[in-house]
């Protein structure tokens, strides 16, 4: 009742403090142990049952196999054995890489693949602080939990992707803002150097 009486900023503001990023963590497991997230049986159950693709642990993978695998949607549990069975040229990280304990590990497996095109989307990140641990509550009407989350400086990052072959094709201007200080999401588009 409340809510409908307030002006929407003021919304938006008050709920700040309730759902979304919060914290600066000296390390992911300090922020994990803050957390209920991906593992929960809650929100497996919820994106089986919304028909999603989520490669985040064996069991949706498993699930996605037996379930929604057809010739044209595949599910794999190692980027190598997709390469394996299919030949790629765009490796696509839609809302992904945040929430990865070691990001940039992964980001050096995906580089030494060379795949031609690279696509982060939805990615926070700051343009002048550091790269930023956090804990991401997500809003009870989407389901019920809160994970560990990367906010990463955007010079760092792109950077990090150019010095192994590629270059930054287009970056896409900052749509939505989160509630951390001069901290938004983005997406970056990158090509293999030839």
């Amino acid at each position: 009742m409340l809510k409908e009486l307030l002006p929407p900023i003021l919304v938006k503001y008050l709920s700040s403090f309730f759902y979304g990023w919060t914290g600066n963590y000296l390390s992911w497991e300090a922020a994990q142990k803050k957390c209920s997230g991906y593992d929960s049986e809650i929100i497996f159950n919820k994106v089986k049952n919304a028909l999603l693709k989520v490669k985040n642990g064996e069991h949706f993978v498993k699930e996605g196999k037996q379930t929604f695998a057809d010739e044209n949607l595949k599910f794999y549990y190692t980027i190598d054995e997709c390469l394996n069975e299919q030949k790629i040229n765009l490796f696509l990280l839609g809302s992904v890489l945040q929430y990865i304990e070691k990001p940039y590990e992964l980001l050096d497996i995906i580089l030494s693949k060379k795949i031609t095109f690279i696509h982060l989307d939805r990615t926070p990140i700051f343009k002048n602080n550091g790269d930023r641990i956090t804990i991401q509550k997500v809003h009870k009407s989407i389901y019920d939990a809160q994970y560990p989350c990367w906010i990463f400086n955007e010079t760092k990052l792109i950077n990090y992707i150019c010095n192994s072959g590629y270059e930054l094709v287009f970056d896409a201007e900052p749509n939505e803002r989160i509630n951390v200080t001069d901290a938004y999401l983005k997406g970056y588009y990158f090509k293999l150097k030839q």
